[in-house]
């Protein structure tokens, strides 16, 4: 995890599905304080002003290995190999999408973020990535560090039989 962790905090190359638009190079970044996940886009996509480039990490309730989200979903009929692959593909499940669910109206940062969909081009990025995700998160959650064999992150990581890919 200290590997990603510091990969992270360096910044990762990933692709990053959203709501509106085509999926788009993005570095993924670590807060120096562990707590916050930024992305910026490169070219001209840096000229863009948007206040939601960030998630804390207190607000994410799950993390899904694959493509299962709506965001996936909707972006499924573009097979664009630079998209990433399918089993090199995270999401960030936050909170917000919960609140929403019950009526609750989030506030905060990435307030009216549901998710954040990624792609990687190499599994040795998204193996640091999942395994320091699962690790800062299980420290968010307050639950024991040293694995994910125990109630929490761990039955909150799915992935599908597809992927080939054990949560």
């Amino acid at each position: 995890a200290a590997e990603g962790i510091s990969m992270l905090k360096n910044g990762c190359p990933c692709i990053k599905y959203g709501r509106a638009g085509k999926p788009h190079a993005v570095t993924l970044s670590l807060s120096s304080d562990q707590r916050r996940l930024s992305w910026e886009s490169s070219g001209l996509g840096k000229l863009k002003v948007k206040s939601d480039r960030e998630v804390l990490l207190a607000n994410v309730s799950e993390l899904l290995i694959g493509r299962e989200s709506e965001v996936f979903n909707r972006h499924a009929h573009e097979q664009n190999s630079s998209s990433g692959a399918v089993h090199l593909s995270l999401t960030l499940t936050l909170y917000a999408s919960l609140e929403r669910a019950n009526g609750v109206r989030a506030s905060g940062v990435a307030a009216d973020r549901e998710t954040l969909d990624l792609s990687f081009e190499d599994e040795v990025n998204f193996g640091l990535v999942i395994a320091a995700l699962r690790y800062m998160l299980q420290e968010e959650m307050g639950l024991p560090v040293g694995g994910v064999s125990g109630r929490g992150i761990a039955d909150s990581t799915r992935s599908t039989e597809e992927d080939g890919i054990n949560g």
